[in-house]
């Protein structure tokens, strides 16, 4: 059995600056004022002499704090007067932050957001079963008009060089009003007219043919529509790629690029789009106002 000695730590080689445990004065016999412990000392262990007991102080019980043993005094403090040592806290040391690239100073921009949401409304275009959009129903209209407003908004922050558009001050109130003056505005009635390239139009019973000019402008215009979805996601996937090694030099002048090319094609084929409109029906109104002219005459004559 363990002696008490060992279990207050007083064990062999025991040093002054040693901790010791707290020992609750309810393990000793109340009814004692002296106690025996085994004492592992120079004498090797075993009970205390006779000698030893004549040194030892009385054990206090009304203060149930201290006791002596011999030449060795320990002190026995209760749960209220420990402390811990105190602790000096250490800081971790970390290596400083790598500063960042390029790229990654270019992700946290709003220009990178900009990019991101064009992405994403792309996504959203409706497609039709024979590879055409969907222009028809309100949810096709919507998506397509986010996404060109983003390719307006694109063309501005890459800084891509627009096309002359003075072309639109020949056109006819009906037009005008369709266009808001120093923008770019990339209607969806535009794009769906050449995407469908209808050969022809029917006013007032009439047959009107479009030029060969206008449909091959509306063939490349819409290839050209794909082609800059194409472009912008991948440029987009390249910018999060970290394996990738491209700088914002080559990512603006390749965005810069591509949207001149589109805003190019777009403006080709609206300019002679819109004037071949309002030459066919300038000529369908000629019959209706030769018509009316006629019965003025009629009524005249009566």
């Amino acid at each position: 059995m363990q002696s008490l000695a060992n279990q207050i730590g007083l064990g062999r080689g025991t040093s002054a600056h040693q901790h010791y445990h707290i020992v609750d004065s309810s393990h000793f016999n109340e009814n004692s004022h002296l106690f025996q412990a085994q004492h592992n000392g120079p004498h090797g262990g075993g009970q205390y002499s006779d000698e030893q007991s004549d040194e030892e102080d009385e054990f206090d019980d009304s203060e149930g704090k201290s006791s002596l043993f011999g030449k060795h005094t320990r002190a026995y403090m209760s749960e209220d007067d420990f402390e811990f040592p105190k602790l000096v806290p250490i800081r971790a040391q970390t290596a400083p932050p790598r500063p960042l690239t390029e790229i990654e100073e270019f992700r946290r921009t709003s220009d990178f957001l900009l990019l991101e949401n064009t992405v994403m409304m792309a996504d959203h275009l409706k497609l039709r079963h024979d590879d055409k959009y969907d222009l028809d129903s309100k949810d096709g209209q919507r998506a397509c008009k986010r996404f060109l407003n983003q390719v307006e908004r694109l063309c501005e922050v890459f800084q891509a060089t627009s096309s002359n558009r003075t072309y639109r001050n020949q056109f006819s109130k009906a037009y005008k009003v369709l266009y808001k003056e120093g923008t770019l505005c990339y209607l969806t009635e535009i794009l769906d007219s050449a995407q469908e390239g209808f050969p022809y139009l029917w006013v007032n019973g009439e047959k009107y043919v479009f030029s060969s000019e206008v449909l091959d402008a509306g063939t490349k215009l819409f290839k050209q529509f794909k082609d800059v979805q194409n472009t912008i996601r991948d440029l987009y996937e390249c910018i999060i790629d970290e394996q990738v090694n491209i700088t914002i030099v080559y990512i603006m002048e390749q965005m810069a690029r591509y949207l001149e090319d589109f805003d190019k094609n777009w403006v080709n084929y609206e300019q002679i789009y819109v004037l071949e409109l309002m030459l066919i029906e300038a000529d369908a109104r000629l019959f209706i106002t030769e018509a009316i002219d006629s019965e003025k005459k009629l009524s005249a004559i009566e």
